[in-house]
């Protein structure tokens, strides 16, 4: 078998104040600009999900929302709990709340679940967390802060 390498952008990291709804529908926004037809977000838990998926439907979005094994996804936007999306994939990604008392990195249920969810996406990945991100991702995030500083 031949590994699928990840064709696409570096990976974002977004720090949230609070309620993550406005960045992921920006990404969402702009996902779709970019032609990309399998969109999903990903959350660790059932009532992250619903809450999302409660705006999503508020607002008139579109969303297929998967919260049992036996729930279907055909494709467009969905919502998802990382549990529930292994061996799914999506063009884009948007992790919602990739943040240490999310997924506790001395957790090993934890990081099988964040593993999951970053391994999703084909083409593009947005992690959102608020506070402090889980420490795995930490090293990535400094990375990617210095090569902004570089660019300005």
């Amino acid at each position: 078998a031949l590994p699928v390498i990840r064709e696409g952008s570096e990976v974002a990291f977004t720090e949230s104040e609070n309620n993550n709804f406005n960045i992921i529908l920006e990404r969402i926004s702009q996902y779709k600009k970019n032609g990309y037809e399998s969109i999903a977000i990903i959350c660790k838990n059932i009532k992250e999900l619903t809450e999302i998926y409660n705006f999503m439907k508020n607002i008139g979005m579109d969303i297929n929302c998967i919260k049992h094994p036996e729930d279907k996804y055909e494709s467009g936007l969905c919502i998802i709990t990382s549990y529930l999306a292994k061996g799914l994939e999506f063009d884009a990604v948007i992790i919602n709340d990739a943040s240490e008392n999310t997924y506790s990195s001395t957790s090993s249920t934890d990081m099988k679940l964040l593993y999951v969810a970053m391994t999703r996406a084909l083409h593009e990945m947005e992690i959102i967390y608020t506070d402090k991100i889980t420490m795995p991702l930490e090293k990535c995030l400094k990375v990617t802060k210095q090569k902004i500083k570089v660019l300005r």
